[in-house]
């Protein structure tokens, strides 16, 4: 198979891609200066387009008719009345359970079921978590134990054999 050579093939040719480093501040600055104006370039039309999508809001705001704008705005208070009546809920229950006004955040639900239950489990927590803890349980407790073994039988008999002291 016959390949022609390009005529500079004997030449170092940078590949394409292959990074140098910048020879000065100037270069480096310049080099700065071109990323920014391309990444400026991008977003050159951004301002119109949020003018005209904010221009278009308001002309489908002005489309509609008095039923759909009613419409949206029982929505909007319907969805501020749940929010109201779920926090009374949970004022409510925290008051029943004797929880204080910060812990209300951590009740949880969406019915009052739920809110009461979460309100419950949250107070004995509390309850449960002023406790002192209970020590455990001491598996050898009760049971006799070697003098020699592990308890210093060995060095005790020493030091008083020592300081002769029985």
């Amino acid at each position: 198979m016959d390949v022609k050579q390009p005529a500079d093939a004997g030449q170092d040719i940078p590949r394409a891609g292959a990074w140098t480093p910048p020879a000065d501040q100037a270069e480096l600055d310049r080099i700065v200066q071109d990323r920014v104006a391309r990444e400026r370039a991008k977003y050159a039309g951004h301002d119109e387009f949020k003018a005209k999508a904010r221009k278009y809001d308001e002309w489908q705001a002005s489309q509609q008719t008095g039923e759909q704008r009613a419409d949206a705005a029982m929505a909007s208070l319907t969805a501020e009345r749940d929010q109201a009546v779920a926090r009374l809920a949970r004022v409510e229950a925290a008051a029943k359970h004797g929880l204080a006004a910060g812990d209300i955040d951590f009740i949880g639900g969406t019915t009052a079921d739920e809110i009461e239950a979460s309100a419950a489990k949250l107070a004995q927590r509390l309850q449960t978590a002023g406790q002192p803890r209970r020590p455990r349980p001491d598996p050898a407790q009760g049971r006799e134990r070697d003098a020699s073994a592990g308890t210093g039988g060995e060095l005790r008999d020493f030091t008083r054999e020592f300081f002769n002291r029985t």
